[in-house]
């Protein structure tokens, strides 16, 4: 009885060993909006608003 416990705990520590760890990213927010408020992307919307038909 005493041996399958002690394999028991042996299997669980190795499963929690090979478990990847959840890695976490960090990001600045002003990097999330950067293709709302790039200058490549206000340039597009400045030529729309500018010259509709010559921007399509």
């Amino acid at each position: 009885m005493a041996v399958i416990e002690f394999e028991e705990k042996e299997v669980a520590q190795m499963r929690r060993r090979r478990r990847p760890r959840r890695r976490e990213v960090w990001v600045k927010l002003w990097l999330t909006r950067r293709p709302l408020y790039g200058q490549y992307e206000q340039l597009l919307q400045e030529l729309n608003k500018e010259d509709p038909k010559g921007y399509h």
